[in-house]
């Protein structure tokens, strides 16, 4: 396997990421790490006992025969769509694969429902032969409300069509002892998954969540993970900082958003540009804790330097087989002006594998820097509870309790604390709203 190739180039702060590489190297960061250290992560107790169940991506799968078997089990008995029901975590890494490798030839379509509209399960509906159609059910916790309204939903078109066991187009992935297990005993699912339970959903990739649907489009998964491998080869304690392209990485990260350089850019060549659809999801769900983190920035268009503010920091990530010579004439020209830019050459599209293990720990690393705990999920049990609360208000009610609208015509409502001044129109409203922005600050839009 070819060298990976990593280049920092740091600008003006590159003597200060050299001298911090040099104090990381007396702490021996990588020992610590691979010792699955959770003070890594800070002092307090009941945290680091928290993180020590949150390390086991650290060490990749060795066999893969399991999932091997049943994806020669799965092309014998004539599936020609798997659909993969899942959320987040559990179904970036095959939006991933789907757009970067699509399915070899004689293996099933693999297809990704993440998206509760309507039109969306629909739209999967029309495409699919449903009694042709594998379906797997993903949830890490097993009682993720999408993910079960989705193998519901689809359970019961089986059921109509009066198909005699629906349970056989049904696999789940999920942690020892959850609901789901539970529910695929009762429904007589085909097969069930069980991963790691020390492995968060957003680290998940390079486990079953990531690897059964790879396998069963037909990719080489033992491929994938012998890429992993070799990234994890690098991370070795003996060496520097420096050189340990991973945990540089993390570190330079770390530095970046200390200095207030927050706005992780990515700038993927045409073959894997999918790839930013998982990191952006792993970086912003993991470092972006009490007020502090990484705003990861993917599929906007590079442009000249005079666009961008101070706090851009630049990923240039490309592999060696596409047309890059544009996009390296303005990095070059981002260089020059003086944003730290980071280049990671890619091989082969089966590099990925190395990615991923690249972008955990780095984001792992970049989180012990920005002083936050990358493994937590603060908001993820107050977002189920909100959903929850406001179901049981529309069965109780059949309405939401829905506050006064800052904003409102008849074809727009407008609802949060925007403090935005009064206005004729919407195109007032919005500049109103924009104004309030001050330095460095960025609007999302978020579509649901």
């Amino acid at each position: 396997m070819k060298q990976m190739k990593q280049q920092i180039d740091f600008g003006i702060l590159k003597d200060e990421l050299k001298e911090i590489y040099s104090n990381l190297d007396e702490e021996q960061i990588a020992k610590r790490l691979y010792a699955k250290d959770a003070y890594l992560w800070g002092t307090d107790i009941d945290q680091a006992e928290k993180i020590s169940n949150r390390l086991g991506w650290l060490d990749l799968p060795t066999n893969m025969d399991e999932l091997i078997e049943f994806t020669d089990e799965i092309r014998k008995d004539g599936f020609r769509y798997v659909v993969l029901l899942g959320m987040g975590g559990s179904s970036l890494c095959s939006e991933v694969a789907k757009e970067t490798f699509g399915n070899a030839y004689g293996y099933p379509e693999l297809l990704v429902l993440d998206n509760t509209a309507p039109t969306a399960i629909l739209s999967i509906e029309e495409y699919i032969t449903i009694e042709e159609t594998l379906f797997i059910v993903a949830s890490k916790s097993g009682n993720t409300m999408e993910t079960i309204s989705f193998f519901r939903y689809f359970y019961a078109q089986l059921e109509k069509q009066e198909f005699k066991n629906p349970g056989n187009n049904f696999v789940a992935i999920t942690d020892e002892g959850t609901p789901l297990i539970a529910i695929a005993e009762e429904y007589k699912f085909r097969k069930v998954f069980v991963n790691p339970t020390d492995i968060g959903g957003r680290y998940s990739v390079l486990t079953n969540f990531g690897l059964l649907p790879m396998a069963l489009m037909g990719l080489n998964i033992n491929a994938i993970l012998e890429s992993a491998e070799h990234m994890k080869s690098f991370c070795s304690s003996n060496t520097s900082i420096e050189y340990n392209q991973p945990i540089a990485l993390g570190v330079a990260l770390g530095v970046a958003q200390k200095n207030g350089i927050d706005k992780v850019t990515f700038v993927l060549s045409y073959s894997i540009q999918a790839f930013g659809v998982w990191v952006e999801q792993l970086i912003a769900e993991s470092t972006g804790k009490h007020g502090k983190g990484l705003i990861p920035i993917s599929g906007e268009l590079l442009n000249s330097p005079d666009v961008y503010e101070s706090d851009r920091i630049f990923v240039h990530m490309y592999l060696t087989d596409d047309d890059n010579e544009s996009t390296f004439q303005k990095i070059n020209t981002l260089k020059e002006k003086g944003f730290p830019v980071i280049s990671i050459e890619l091989n082969d599209k089966l590099d990925l594998g190395a990615e991923y293990y690249r972008w955990e720990i780095a984001t792992a690393i970049a989180g012990k820097m920005i002083g936050i705990n990358p493994f937590d999920e603060p908001n993820v049990a107050e977002g189920k509870k909100n959903t929850n609360d406001l179901l049981q208000q529309w069965q109780s009610t059949g309405s939401f309790n829905i506050k006064k609208p800052s904003w409102k015509n008849d074809a727009i409502t407008i609802y949060g604390n925007t403090h935005a001044v009064a206005s004729s129109s919407l195109k007032e409203f919005i500049q109103s709203f924009i104004g309030q922005a001050k330095s460095n600050d960025y609007i999302a839009l978020l579509a649901y």
